[in-house]
């Protein structure tokens, strides 16, 4: 758990702000994974105006595979690669936010162009083990997500809206 990611928004030398993803939780319980936004004060030594951006990214049991790694793409928005949490069924399931690759604005709302329908409206893409980065093509913008796989099989994919990169341990080939 703990602090698992960080962005820094692109109008930070005027509006001071960062983009956090942390496991939340009390008394060493983890209950959810957060995206939470914060300004740095003027002398960097503290931070002020926490905002939640979204919560409710699942951590599952036992604090593994609670990737999220944040970055700021170049289309302005905020990017959040989730772990799949040891939950059999969570990267296949459009409804839940373990093992995707999330999309939304600076201020939390989902991002146009996911795929949206019977999909949450965060999800991006489906299917993911544990994020465990996100880049940008700088030619043309393409994401893609790297994540580690079960031995030898990590992965760098090309992200596309909608599309399911794979993972399915509720299938039989879990864990």
């Amino acid at each position: 758990g703990g602090l698992l990611g960080m962005a820094v928004d692109p109008g930070f030398a005027t509006n001071r702000r960062i983009y956090t993803c942390y496991a939340s939780g009390s008394g060493g319980t983890v209950t959810d994974v957060r995206i939470v936004r914060f300004r740095v004060a003027e002398d960097l030594g503290s931070l002020t105006d926490q905002t939640l951006i979204l919560g409710g990214i699942p951590a599952g049991a036992g604090n593994r595979h609670l990737g999220c790694r944040l970055a700021v793409g170049p289309d302005g928005m905020l990017w959040a690669g989730t772990g799949d949490a040891v939950l059999g069924s969570g990267p296949q399931d459009v409804n839940s936010r373990a093992g995707k690759v999330l999309r939304m604005t600076l201020d939390g709302a989902p991002a146009t162009g996911n795929p949206g329908g019977a999909w949450d409206p965060y999800v991006y893409t489906r299917g993911h083990r544990n994020v465990q980065g996100l880049a940008f093509r700088p030619s043309d913008g393409a994401a893609f997500s790297v994540e580690h796989g079960t031995g030898c099989d990590d992965e760098v994919n090309l992200l596309t809206a909608g599309a399911n990169y794979g993972w399915n341990p509720g299938a039989g080939g879990g864990y």
